[in-house]
């Protein structure tokens, strides 16, 4: 062996060189290829004080330690978020807000600093806290002989949520004294979380830390918040309405019309896009009430189209027109039927079928969704699921490259696409070519129709191939050029996260929302798509996005883009979309400049959520009717709120809105003006005697709902007069 050593010793070290030379460049370019993720992190109140317009979390800090990911917990909901030291919190007015003790701040708290908080608790203040410290003792915690390692626990509200852990975590087995509810428990009954009652206040207690190890704020709690909502009665202050939804209604069968609509409101929703591939002839009537019941309460019903998919009915219909897989199949792949786009005689049926579709119902808007070939997940590796293979496409690839693509495909064949480059590449590309060719063909036939219906919005639905290269590959679709596309046609781009990118967690709308705000012309409208589905193989800390996660997901995609619209609403827990109207509420900044006198900033309308019972409200000194039993809604821009604590003696309220609105006045009647890309819903309280639009009386859609009335405007910048 060593003379082994000795004589090769030359071509030994050559070896060693030349590895770590190959090793060194693969990291190098790996790093270049995953994508730039920095973690969001919430705006700090430094000042260590709150205003009284916004409810609060204040996070006891004496050690100078980061507590970003707590902080992100509460941030995600539109809290207002301030920490310090305890001579800091000893300043702070009133008790409207949560305190948070971690464990290692806890620590340092002697008995007299420990009995001060547990007295402000005796007298309503809110706080949660965890591990052995003088102030859980102080507050009735018994710690039990032992420590416990868990994996994981059940969430005690009515559904007994499972959570599981990525990493495990140690607790020290506790008990409580007093009137308390267990949260969280693990699987030998022991607690893991509790509420407790206080005095005329109340805590929560946790066995772990708030946080995993990973640093991420829904590691160990995802459904904190459902917790603090619910124990401590201290909603986040802002909200908006303006997400939206996907709606099949093969997932709604035990749903009325009425029903969906009103869980759209409730969860802070302005949109559906519903499901377009359901036979006209079988279903119109559902069609009709869905989108009635939508009008009725100021939502906006968009055609949502999975082209290649047309129906069940035109696939039995057709089967001529069927596309084919690499392996000879009819492309019925995963849930659509695929029909053959890019047959000439095929697609001009489709068109048609598409645009009488469009003109039978009383759509807001169309989404051109999800046109590529599949398979997203393996590409040429797959050819089951490998299209476009149908005799119109072989034909047209046959004459300009001189060969059947179907020969890629034949282990045997000298164009078998694993061996052969050039083949593989001219197919990428001529799916590509193809893919976006057939984005222009649905956009002109949307622009011919806009002709009759000029209110109509255009959605174009698009799986990302910036951020997860292999999209182009794998589906045909490149992103880049589709987004191109909204110099010539105007649309909202629509981009959907492929699974691919799961892992990176919420923060991946980052990457996404500034790789295509880079490549789209200013004006532009970018959205996101988020899917909120049971994941497969092991996932932590629940099946699906819940809680903390889903908010932290909404809230990075806002903070990117212009919309976020949410696979789907069969899919979400009422628990959980309870707080998601207050997940958009990043850019809200409030100063206080007196008593009942605010200085307010936001880049868009919101909705202050309080009880408006006795009050009047200002904005900019005049006396505003933009508000409802439960809300004020303040317009984008900056303004001064002046409020008054006397009963407003308004006749006409304006209690939702889908636009923005500038340039309100109000004496006999009420004067506004808006800008609406699509047409203005507004719902009031009383219908107006008469309503005149840019100086000329108007005849405006008016649709009664129980006692409130929806008006319907048209679409663009205009100034509207209502006559009480």
């Amino acid at each position: 062996m060593k003379e082994f050593f000795k004589r090769y010793k030359l071509y030994l070290i050559i070896i060693i060189i030349a590895a770590s030379g190959l090793l060194f460049y693969f990291k190098v370019n790996s790093k270049k290829e995953a994508p730039a993720i920095n973690k969001t992190v919430p705006s700090i109140n430094k000042v260590k004080s709150f205003n009284s317009l916004v409810s609060g979390i204040f996070i006891l800090n004496e050690t100078g330690e980061s507590y970003g990911a707590v902080e992100n917990i509460f941030a995600s909901v539109g809290y207002d978020i301030a920490e310090g030291s305890f001579e800091d919190y000893k300043k702070l007015k009133g008790i409207n807000f949560i305190l948070i003790v971690p464990e290692k701040e806890a620590a340092l708290l002697d008995s007299e600093k420990s009995t001060y908080i547990s007295e402000k608790i005796k007298t309503g203040q809110k706080l949660i806290t965890w591990g052995k410290t003088y102030l859980s003792k102080e507050l009735g915690i018994t710690f039990l002989n032992g420590n416990k390692e868990i994996n994981g626990y059940t969430w005690n509200n009515e559904s007994k949520v499972p959570i599981t852990f990525k990493n495990s975590a140690v607790f020290e087995l506790f008990s409580i004294e007093g009137n308390f509810k267990v949260l969280a428990e693990e699987k030998d009954k022991n607690p893991v979380m509790a509420a407790v009652s206080y005095g005329k206040g109340n805590f929560i207690y946790s066995g772990i830390s708030l946080v995993g190890s990973s640093g991420l704020s829904y590691d160990y709690f995802p459904l904190i918040t459902e917790a603090v909502k619910e124990e401590f009665k201290i909603m986040p202050s802002f909200a908006r309405d303006d997400l939206a939804f996907y709606v099949d209604i093969s997932y709604h069968t035990q749903d009325t019309p009425e029903d969906i609509a009103q869980k759209v409101k409730s969860y802070g929703g302005n949109q559906i896009n519903l499901s377009a591939w359901y036979s006209p002839e079988k279903y119109g009537n559902l069609y009709k009430e869905i989108i009635d019941a939508c009008h009725k309460r100021g939502i906006e019903v968009f055609a949502w189209f999975e082209l290649p998919l047309v129906s069940i009915e035109f696939w039995d219909k057709h089967p001529e027109w069927r596309e084919k897989t690499a392996s000879g199949k009819d492309a019925f792949i995963d849930w659509r039927r695929l029909m053959a786009l890019s047959n000439p005689e095929a697609l001009e049926e489709i068109k048609k079928y598409t645009e009488s579709f469009i003109k039978s119902f009383d759509w807001d808007g169309v989404d051109i969704a999800e046109i590529y070939f599949e398979s997203p997940g393996k590409g040429f590796k797959d050819m089951s699921k490998f299209t476009p293979m149908n005799d119109s496409f072989r034909q047209a690839f046959k004459e300009k490259y001189g060969v059947d693509p179907k020969k890629a495909f034949n282990p045997f064949s000298r164009y078998y696409w694993i061996y052969n480059k050039e083949m593989k590449q001219n197919i990428i590309d001529y799916r590509v070519e193809l893919v976006t060719k057939l984005h222009e063909e649905f956009l002109q036939l949307c622009e011919n129709i806009k002709k009759e219906k000029p209110y109509l919005k255009t959605n174009v639905t698009v799986i990302d191939s910036i951020a997860d290269k292999s999209m182009r590959e794998n589906i045909g679709v490149d992103a880049q050029a589709i987004a191109k596309l909204q110099d010539k046609y105007h649309f909202i781009l629509e981009i959907e996260d492929p699974f691919t990118l799961w892992n990176l967690g919420p923060d991946r709308y980052k990457v996404i929302g500034e790789e295509y705000r880079d490549i789209m012309s200013e004006g532009n409208q970018l959205s996101i798509d988020i899917n909120v589905i049971d994941r497969g193989g092991e996932v932590y800390p629940t099946k699906k996005q819940r809680g903390v996660e889903l908010y932290q997901l909404i809230n990075n995609a806002s903070k990117y883009t212009d919309k976020v619209i949410l696979y789907a609403l069969a899919t979400f827990e009422k628990t959980d979309m309870e707080l998601a109207p207050y997940t958009r509420s990043s850019d809200i900044k409030v100063q206080e400049v007196s008593e009942n006198e605010y200085i307010i900033k936001a880049d868009k309308r919101f909705i202050w959520n309080v009880n408006t019972e006795g009050k009047t409200y200002y904005i900019d000194g005049e006396k505003w009717p933009f508000v409802s039993k439960q809300g004020v809604i303040i317009p984008g821009g900056e303004h001064k709120l002046k409020i008054k604590d006397i009963e407003n003696s308004s006749e006409l309220f304006i209690e939702s809105i889908s636009g923005e609105i500038t340039d309100v006045s109000q004496d006999k009647n009420l004067s506004f003006s808006y800008t609406s890309e699509g047409r203005f819903y507004m719902i009031v309280n009383k219908k107006p005697a008469q309503i005149k639009l840019d100086g000329y009386v108007f005849n405006a859609e008016i649709k009664q709902n129980n006692d409130k009335y929806v008006i319907v405007l048209p679409k663009g910048k205009h100034k509207a007069v209502l006559y009480k």
